[in-house]
């Protein structure tokens, strides 16, 4: 029912929403925004920001934002998905990049899976949390993964 766009029209990269045929634009940020995805139910707004290591979420009609995660690598915009039960993300650590879940019922976050390569910022999950699709990099090819039933 609406788009999420980030602007600088402010002066600051902000994310804004608008119709479709691009009418009615607001903004929904006010502490910089970068990439987002609204919640499930239409209330809420995930987003990264520039130049800050961690999810963030507002909601869409106006209110305080709170960071849900802090991890760097969910900097690169493209590396993280939300589901209705929570966030899924990649992170680095020394033993190599892993996919994470943040549970939105208990505020907790857990390893999902360990993924060899690079993992690119093409992270994606179903609504139901059921499949989880995301690009990895060998550095000599790139290849789009699947991982299904890992529950």
């Amino acid at each position: 029912r609406w788009l999420y766009v980030m602007s600088d029209r402010g002066g600051d990269f902000q994310i804004w929403r608008m119709a479709p045929d691009g009418s009615g634009a607001q903004q929904v940020t006010r502490r910089g925004g970068y990439v987002g995805y609204e919640s499930h139910d239409g209330e809420i707004l995930y987003h990264v920001k520039p130049r800050s290591a961690g999810i963030w979420r507002v909601p869409v009609g106006g209110g305080e934002e709170e960071m849900l995660a802090s991890y760097r690598s969910v900097g690169d915009c493209g590396n993280w998905a939300v589901a209705a039960a929570g966030i899924y993300f990649a992170a680095y650590y020394r033993s190599g990049p892993v996919v994470l879940f943040y549970d939105f019922a208990s505020g907790t976050t857990r390893r999902i899976v360990e993924v060899p390569g690079i993992v690119l910022g093409s992270l994606d999950v179903t609504a139901d949390g059921g499949a989880l699709l995301y690009g990895r990099n060998d550095l000599e090819a790139a290849d789009l993964m699947l991982v299904d039933g890992f529950r």
